[in-house]
């Protein structure tokens, strides 16, 4: 490949950190090489276990690579502790340092053939666009290369030997000053070639029988430990950058943060509520000059990764970014003066310039912009997500237009559900309506959310209509009762669908409290409880399972919606701001 004659004097100056690095820094960094990118760089008689290509699949990976852009797990690599995201350079000739992995701190994991005989791995760094660093590279807490930068255009290796810890290798990059790192390679040779280990996972290697046992009934006592258990998970998880998500979505770290501001009542630990408004203040400081929000976040606060996810989204939804703006209006009454009123205020705002202009006739919310395009028709779920925002953002302002329009969104989703207890869904994407079975859980918990939220501050009339849409969903001949045991029903096909059934606690817990006393509706409840609080089961369906790993993609998420079950069993009046019309 050809490269400008200012990338070559880059190249030439790179050469140069080979002869003049500064290796003092660490005893285990005498082996450290940092040259100019080239193929095959590793050295010796070492044989190559395997490279990844942090990019997508197609016909441009380089060979014998395996692809690894975050979408998808990869059982020998995966990040942890911080925010990844894969950028991709189309102006870059290479097909290798074309794509990368973009981050400010995280930690790469490698799995290896060996768990004492050393390894040599070596790292590709750099970005076609963009000057990168400073950065800091830390192998298994010894710091190897104290500080490196790459300017826009070049690309360097970094090789190095380590001795595995557990059959793998932890390699921290971490940024500071608001620096930011891509990588775009790693390769891992072995002294001879040997069976690769790969990652440990959890999978689901419970058998159906087990599944099906009945753990019998839960204590109250267990159940607040449960919760505890949940929001500590929460809290140790916690990406570098802050928030709840590693994925950058809102809608990932509302749950969390929802989780977190009932704990902190119910269990009385003050630092969960200031680890929730942590993230609050930053998510009403990214709001725009319109009134909206990205849909996603990335990075630290007020770094440049982050500034540009604020300034050119891809997507600005009801949706996802009303499931923030409802936690927003939870944490109002526990919220100081001052912070009190900038929640207020970002919530107001984005109700009287986002939400309520863009009520359709029906009563249901449309998307709005979503990867770009621009959907003004009913979706169920903005339409869910809007109705329990409006009624607590009436709870907190007793403003009646704020709870009109949340009876009317309520209203829609009420005629969604149909005779036999299934729902009339709307998706983003098309104005075509679909039928969804009760167990869709993906989709239809946003509905249920909606329509419990409205039930604690509609009037009446809308209350009586609610009640018997949500008795014709939990009565449905296509139900609870025809589903399986509580630990093998939660155990879906994808981790998605998952992660939204370990929030189905929450939705029976509250269905049940009002009023409704059917044993068999108790007895399921009881067994869900006993579920989730089985820790050879959870896991399986998301619920404290690694957050790095295949079956945890969804692990905060998974773990906040089982948490707030547990806190719903224990209080169900807790989650709902101010007084409501089923108290005194």
């Amino acid at each position: 490949m050809n490269r400008p004659l200012s990338t070559v004097f880059l190249l030439l100056g790179s050469a140069l950190l080979v002869l003049c690095y500064d290796h003092s820094a660490s005893a285990q960094a005498a082996d450290v090489q940092i040259s100019p990118h080239q193929r095959d760089s590793a050295s010796g008689d070492w044989s190559l276990l395997y490279t990844v290509d942090f990019g997508r699949e197609g016909p441009d990976l380089e060979s014998g690579a395996m692809a690894y852009d975050g979408s998808k797990s990869v059982r020998y690599v995966t990040w942890r502790r911080g925010m990844v995201r894969m950028v991709s350079r189309p102006s870059d000739d290479d097909p290798l340092t074309r794509d990368f992995m973009e981050g400010e701190d995280a930690v790469l994991v490698l799995a290896t053939d060996s768990t004492s005989a050393p390894v040599r791995c070596v790292l590709t760094l750099g970005d076609a666009e963009m000057p990168r660093g400073p950065m800091r590279i830390l192998v298994e807490n010894t710091v190897l290369v104290p500080e490196l930068k790459t300017h826009a255009g070049e690309f360097l290796d970094v090789e190095f030997q380590a001795v595995p810890s557990h059959s793998r290798i932890e390699v921290h990059v971490s940024c500071e000053l608001c620096g930011s790192f891509a990588m775009c390679a790693a390769s891992v040779y072995g002294s001879t070639p040997r069976r690769l280990f790969e990652l440990p996972g959890v999978g689901n290697t419970l058998s159906q029988e087990s599944l099906r046992v009945d753990r019998g009934q839960v204590s109250a006592g267990q159940v607040k430990s449960a919760l505890q258990t949940f929001t500590e998970f929460l809290i140790s998880s916690q990406p570098a950058e802050g928030c709840y998500a590693y994925s950058g979505n809102w809608y990932e770290s509302a749950y969390p943060l929802r989780t977190l501001l009932i704990a902190a009542k119910l269990l009385n630990h003050a630092q969960y509520r200031q680890s929730a408004f942590e993230c609050l203040d930053r998510f009403v400081g990214e709001q725009g000059n319109d009134g909206g929000w990205s849909a996603q976040y990335f990075g630290r606060k007020d770094c440049p990764l982050a500034k540009g996810m604020q300034q050119d989204p891809a997507s600005r939804n009801l949706a996802d970014v009303g499931t923030m703006a409802l936690t927003l209006c939870m944490a109002i009454p526990d919220a100081d003066g001052k912070r009190r009123a900038s929640y207020l205020h970002a919530a107001v705002r984005f109700a009287e310039t986002m939400v309520l202009p863009n009520q359709l006739p029906s009563g249901a919310f449309p998307n709005l912009e979503f990867k770009g395009r621009m959907h003004r028709h009913p979706y169920s779920v903005a339409t869910g997500v809007q109705a329990a925002n409006l009624a607590a953002l009436f709870a907190v302002t007793r403003e009646k237009r704020y709870q009109d329009a949340a009876v009317r969104a309520a209203r829609f989703l009420c005629r969604s559900v149909v005779d036999d207890g299934r729902i009339l869904f709307y998706p983003f994407d098309s104005d075509e309506a679909r039928v969804l079975e009760p167990d869709a859980l993906g989709e239809i918990y946003y509905i249920l959310e909606g329509l419990l939220w409205v039930d604690r501050y509609g009037d009446a009339a809308t209350r009586r209509e609610i009640r018997q849409a949500l008795d014709r969903y939990f009565d449905s001949p296509w139900g609870i009762a025809t589903w399986a045991l509580p630990a093998e029903w939660l155990s879906a096909e994808n981790p998605w669908e998952s992660s939204k059934r370990a929030g189905f606690l929450f939705l029976l817990s509250q269905y049940v409290a009002t009023g409704k006393s059917d044993p068999e509706l108790r007895q399921w409840m009881e067994l869900n409880i006993g579920a989730l609080c089985d820790r050879n089961i959870a896991p399986i369906f998301g619920v404290l399972s690694d957050p790095a790993l295949a079956e945890g993609r969804y692990a905060m998420f998974a773990t906040s919606l089982a948490g707030m079950g547990m806190a719903s069993v224990i209080e169900p009046a807790a989650f709902f701001p101010i007084k409501d019309h089923r108290r005194p």
